[in-house]
C-alpha cells in the first residue's frame, strides 16, 4: 500500500508493540509495499529490526468479526506450520506476550510482528531451475503437513469475495457515477466488459462444481506463492504473507507458482505423486481474475479520493480486464 492508513498513527503502533510484544521502539519507517496490508520497518531498543504489518479489518462490525476470525486462523496455522511441522521457510508472526498472533488497535486494525529477514540480491529469475525446484520442494512439504492444520485452518469456499458488490455495480452502469475521481472511468470499463464478466462468472461456477468433487484430496495451501512472496536469503528460500493460507486443492498453489511452467509441476509430481488436475488449474486462473476484478471494481464504485492507492487500483482493474 502506497499510502499509510488514515485511522492509526505511529504512536498507536509504538504502544501496540510495547503492550503486545513488550518491545520498545526507537524508530518506525513506513514501507509502501504490496496491495493489501500496511507495513513498517521498526528499530527496537536492542538495536535489531522487526517487520510490522497492519491489516484493516473493515468499517462494518460484522465484517470486522469475520475478518478477525479468518486472519487469526491463518496466522495461527502459519505458526503451527513453522513450529510444529518444522517448516522453517514459513515466515510466521512472532507471538504476543499473551501467546496470540495478532494484537488489535481498537476494533478495526490488526497488528502482527515478524523477524526481519536477510535478503539476497535477486540474481536469478523466478522461473529459473533452482527457484522452481526449491519452490516445488517447499509446496510439497507444505501440502504434506495438512494433518497438523485441519483443526486450525479454514477451508476454501470457492466463492468470489465481493461478488455481490461486483454484480450490483454491473447493474448500475447505465447512469453516470459520481462517487470519486475514478468512478466514471470504472463505470465505462465495466459497461464495455459486462457481457465478458458475466460469461466468466458462469464459467467460474461450472468449474467450481468440478473442483468441489476433489474435496477429499484437499491440502493446506499458501494461496499466493508468487514471486513477490518468495524471499531469497543466504539461508535459502522463504514464503511470506500467510494471510491467505487455507485448506484447498493443491492447484490453488500450483497454478500461480508454476505460471505455465511444466518443469515446476513435474518436480512437484515427482515429489508427491499428485497428478495436476487441469480443471482445477483453470478454475484458479479464472478465480484469481474475478477476485481482483470484484475487489477493485467494488472499491472504486464506492466513495473514494485520488490517492496513490486508488490510482493503482484503477491500473490493476484495467490489467485484469485486458485480453
Amino acid at each position: 500500500m502506497k499510502n499509510e492508513p488514515d485511522g492509526i498513527a505511529q504512536a498507536d503502533l509504538v504502544t501496540a508493540l510495547k503492550h503486545g510484544w513488550g518491545v520498545d521502539v526507537i524508530s518506525l519507517e513506513y514501507l509502501p509495499l504490496g496491495a493489501g496490508s500496511y507495513h513498517w520497518n521498526a528499530v527496537i531498543s536492542n538495536g535489531s529490526e522487526v517487520f510490522v504489518t497492519v491489516d484493516d479489518l473493515g468499517k462494518d462490525a460484522n465484517e470486522r468479526n469475520i475478518s478477525h476470525d479468518t486472519l487469526t486462523a491463518a496466522f495461527d496455522t502459519a505458526y503451527t506450520l513453522h513450529h510444529d511441522a518444522h517448516l522453517k521457510f514459513v515466515v510466521c508472526p512472532l507471538p504476543t506476550i499473551s501467546k496470540t498472533t495478532l494484537w488489535m488497535i481498537g476494533s478495526r486494525y490488526a497488528v502482527s510482528l515478524y523477524k526481519k529477514l536477510k535478503k539476497s540480491p535477486r540474481e536469478s529469475q523466478f522461473h529459473s531451475e533452482p527457484i522452481e525446484k526449491g519452490l516445488a520442494v517447499m509446496l510439497a512439504s507444505l501440502h504434506s503437513s495438512t494433518p497438523l492444520t485441519t483443526k486450525i485452518a479454514k477451508r476454501t469456499s470457492l466463492t468470489i469475495t465481493r461478488r455481490t458488490e461486483l454484480e450490483f455495480a454491473l447493474s448500475q452502469t447505465q447512469e453516470e457515477w459520481r462517487k470519486g475521481p475514478y468512478a466514471e472511468l470504472v463505470r465505462r470499463l465495466l459497461a464495455r466488459n459486462a457481457s465478458r464478466i458475466e460469461r466468466l462468472l458462469e464459467f467460474h461456477d461450472r468449474l467450481a462444481a468440478q473442483v468441489r468433487q476433489t474435496e477429499r484430496r484437499w491440502v493446506i495451501t499458501h494461496g499466493e506463492p508468487h514471486d513477490g512472496n518468495i524471499v531469497r536469503s543466504p539461508e535459502g528460500l522463504y514464503l511470506v504473507d500467510w494471510d491467505t493460507v487455507k485448506i484447498a486443492p493443491a492447484e490453488r498453489d500450483l497454478w500461480m507458482a508454476a505460471g505455465g511452467s511444466e518443469k515446476l509441476t513435474g518436480y512437484y509430481t515427482t515429489l508427491t505423486g499428485h497428478q495436476v488436475d487441469p480443471a482445477c488449474i483453470k478454475f484458479y486462473e479464472v478465480h484469481w481474475k474475478l477476485l481482483n476484478i470484484a475487489k477493485y471494481a467494488s472499491q472504486l464504485y464506492l466513495e473514494h479520493s485520488a490517492t496513490d492507492d486508488t490510482r493503482d487500483s484503477w491500473g490493476y482493474l484495467q490489467n485484469h480486464l485486458k485480453g
